[in-house]
This record gives structure tokens, sequence and C-alpha cells, in this order.
């Protein structure tokens, strides 16, 4: 995994080499061949399962918690006020997302009670997350789509201005959250 820091239109990480090639391909195979049906949030036009039907994939990430928290040390501690020792926290959610056709999520900024918020992209299609410098603002930056990439931050309240775009394609995606014990 490569991390890269930004700061604008806030502080936000984008992760490159997500997973290594063998996890990548359980995770496609999974999108391939498994009919994924249940909704997922209260959005229209998101399905979703829970990760640990892919056990390898599953412990991979919990693997890697401390990589993550490490990364948004500063993030929790100066802006969140919160200590970023791993073990106060666990997975809240992850997900394996199937947004298809008609899929968007207006700007909003994520809720207080996620510490770190990750959204991994697994294909190169359907639209992007957006990240905004205000409620009413400017779009400042559409992360790119790129398979096995991710976008990671510390949400933020009246900061971290997010959206997603109607999809017309179908998009692939894992939502991560870890959230204090």
């Amino acid at each position: 995994m490569k991390f890269h820091n930004y700061k604008s239109p806030f502080s936000h990480y984008i992760i490159e080499d997500v997973f290594p090639p063998h996890l990548l391909l359980q995770i496609e195979s999974f999108f391939e061949n498994t009919n994924i049906s249940k909704p997922y949030t209260h959005k229209k036009f998101r399905y979703g399962k829970d990760i640990r039907v892919l056990p390898e994939v599953y412990k991979y990430i919990v693997d890697n918690k401390n990589k993550f928290f490490s990364i948004c040390k500063e993030e929790l501690l100066i802006k969140r006020n919160m200590n970023a020792n791993p073990s106060e926290y666990h997975i809240f959610d992850s997900t394996l997302c199937l947004d298809t056709n008609g899929y968007t999520i207006e700007r909003h900024t994520d809720t207080l009670c996620k510490a770190i918020t990750i959204v991994i992209y697994l294909n190169n299609e359907g639209s992007t997350t957006t990240l905004h410098d205000s409620l009413n603002g400017n779009i400042c930056y559409n992360i790119p789509k790129i398979k096995n990439t991710a976008l990671m931050f510390v949400p933020e309240d009246n900061v971290t201005w997010h959206s997603v775009e109607r999809t017309f394609q179908n998009r692939h995606t894992i939502q991560l959250t870890f959230k204090k014990n």
C-alpha cells in the first residue's frame, strides 16, 4: 500500500494498491459470481454484503488496521481530540457495495461516530466521490476511481463535505469505517 496525503479541500489520503493481486481476484470473482440484492443503507440503487463472506479479505483489513491508524494519527489527535490507539477502535462497517444505475449521495459530512472512513474502489466504472470545500461551495476534487485505490479521511463536522454524482454504470466499492469501542 502507498499512501498520499492531500490537504485540499480537507485532509484526505489516496491509497494505491490496497489489496495484493490474489485478494483483488477474490473480490472481483465475488462481484462476478454473486447476486448482491440486499439493500445497503437507506439509499436507492445501493446493495451490499458483509465483507466477512470473504474471510481472507477481512483478515487482511484487520491485519492492516494499525497502518490506517498510524497514517491518520495526527488528524485523530488534533482535529478530533481522539486517541489514535487502534486497540480502542473496532471495524464498524465493512461492506462490499454494488451501486447501480441511479445511485447518488447528496453532499454531506459523515457522522462523527466514525473515526476513519475508507472507500475502496474496485472497478473503474460508475461515479466517483467528489470532495467539496463547504455545503454550498465549489466542487474541489473528484477522487480517481482507479481499481484497487481508496479514499481515506477522518470525518470532521462541517469540514469533510463529499458527495457521489448519479452513477450510470455499476460501481463496486468496499465501505470501511472504524468506530471507537
